[in-house]
């Protein structure tokens, strides 16, 4: 979804008074349908008509995802459309996004304007499970990238109105909706980022969006060019970038006060266009390398609601940003890389970049700042979907903190996560003939690559590392992001729930005061 404006009012059940152009949307579990039948209640007698013979017809039983729509026998009536939640018992945060997504495909569809929430039942609701899930639902469900079609069809939705149950708390509610809002914001700048084509988003180019992306927020930005790279020693970066259109940088975004004493170093992988370098991708994967952009997109996504978080404590960024492409400037199978600690780097596949600009990134981030911990963010494996399937991402760890805090923001965003072992026992693979180490290793990929990783973080510092090339696209038939088309933003959503709960846990780590 574009950035239009959604207007959202929240009301009791009590003050409401739809306007009777207005499209009412009523949710009912299979239970709440089956209550008010028997009950003959919280409907008129027309709709309890309409939902009892529908019922029969096992044409809308109030299962999840079920939609009936009941058409105003005259003009300027409400339109009502029935929602089906599925068991009440089962119902979680995901059955309002997952029910939201598909609603929002019936909005556009219908190219209404106006609608109406009724949330007023079932009971013991909470705006955090209900109202946040749902709003996130409808703009995830809704979202297209449509820049570059001559006739644009933006979303139609301007106006939504809430009706809650006298019980639940309109404060309370209206966090909900701010913090959805802001997830909305990041989510979309990392799905348009990764949806951006590659000739628009070179590293130039994807620096300056970059930047204006984030022109609002108060982070401070700065840049090495190819130049300044091989003054600091970043030569793995230079070396994997040094055949693109435009020539290889690192982006460092700084949120920093003065009076913070913990620091979390974050990096995002930005190849703005994958070819493979000279061991060349195949013609079946290269239409979808616009995407080996979506760690560092979820990154910027992110960062640009920091300060609606009001984190106590400092976040650098570290994007380094490059094309892998071929010419007679591409890193060669064979090369051997020096790098800015001495240890070196045998290349013997030009396809596993990624890794080398996360390498890099992190031996810098850990030479400028005084780090507490550090996570990285990457499509860097395509083992990690032959190990998951594309329902989830992996993550790697050196730090059993980490592990429960980022366990806590998934489950809390509702972006599916698995953790995978750093095994050591493959360690010795990493052993090259003609170096220190090589940075493909084989099999298991996922695995040896967080291995590699892991040979540049010093001192034991805590790590996290997203390996989330499994989840860039949607699964076919996926209930939320739909059909394999558009990028997810996956792990943005989670990336803010992270900050959020690492911000409630900081005496955790070494170094905090």
């Amino acid at each position: 979804m574009e950035e239009e404006s959604l207007q959202i009012v929240v009301q009791y059940q009590e003050e409401t008074t739809p306007e009777s152009s207005e499209t009412v949307v009523n949710i009912l579990t299979q239970e709440g349908l089956d209550e008010s039948l028997k009950a003959h209640t919280r409907f008129a007698p027309e709709q309890l008509t309409v939902l009892e013979r529908a019922r029969d017809l096992n044409d809308f039983t109030g299962g999840q995802g079920d939609i009936l729509m009941s058409y105003p026998p005259r003009p300027g009536e409400s339109l009502n459309i029935y929602l089906g939640l599925g068991h009440r018992d089962s119902l979680n945060a995901r059955s309002f996004q997952n029910v939201a997504a598909k609603l929002s495909k019936k909005i556009a569809k219908l190219n209404l304007q106006a609608v109406t929430l009724d949330l007023s039942q079932p009971s013991g609701l909470d705006p955090f499970t209900t109202i946040k899930p749902f709003l996130e639902g409808i703009a995830i469900g809704a979202y297209t990238f449509s820049k570059y079609f001559s006739d644009k069809s933006p979303f139609p939705l301007g106006k939504l109105t809430i009706v809650i149950p006298d019980y639940m708390d309109k404060a309370k509610t209206r966090i909900a909706i701010h913090d959805a809002a802001h997830n909305l914001m990041a989510s979309n700048i990392a799905r348009h980022l990764t949806n951006e084509a590659s000739n628009h988003k070179t590293p130039n180019k994807f620096e300056q969006l970059i930047r204006t992306l984030l022109n609002q927020t108060h982070h401070r930005m700065y840049t090495l060019d190819y130049e300044e790279l091989g003054k600091e020693n970043l030569n793995l970066i230079r070396a994997v970038g040094q055949a693109g259109s435009d020539l290889p940088k690192l982006l460092i975004i700084e949120d920093i006060k003065p009076n913070r004493t913990f620091t979390l170093g974050i990096v995002g992988k930005a190849v703005t266009f994958d070819a493979g370098g000279l061991m060349i991708k195949s013609s079946a994967d290269l239409p979808h390398m616009r995407e080996d952009v979506a760690g560092a997109a979820a990154v910027v996504g992110a960062m640009s609601v920091l300060e609606s978080l009001k984190l106590d404590y400092n976040i650098v960024a570290a994007i380094p940003i490059a094309e892998n492409l071929i010419d007679s400037h591409s890193y060669r199978p064979a090369d051997v890389c020096f790098t800015r600690r001495g240890l070196t780097v045998e290349i013997n596949n030009t396809d596993a970049e990624g890794r080398l600009l996360l390498a890099d990134a992190f031996l810098y981030m850990q030479d400028k700042y005084k780090l507490n911990a550090i996570m990285d963010v990457a499509t860097l494996t395509g083992a990690i979907t032959r190990a998951l399937g594309n329902r989830m991402a992996g993550f790697f760890t050196n730090n059993e903190d980490l592990a429960d805090l980022l366990t806590g923001a998934y489950s809390k965003s509702l972006e599916k996560f698995w953790r995978m072992p750093l095994e050591h026992a493959y360690s010795p693979m990493l052993k090259s003939n003609f170096a220190d180490i090589r940075n493909d290793p084989g099999e298991p990929k996922a695995i040896t690559a967080a291995l590699f990783l892991e040979c540049f973080i010093h001192n034991n510092l805590p790590w996290l590392h997203l390996d989330v090339g499994s989840i860039v696209n949607p699964s076919i038939n996926d209930p939320l992001y739909g059909n394999y088309e558009f990028a997810t933003g996956i792990p943005s959503l989670t990336l803010i729930e992270f900050f959020r709960m690492l911000n409630r846990h900081l005496e955790r780590f070494p170094g905090h005061h």
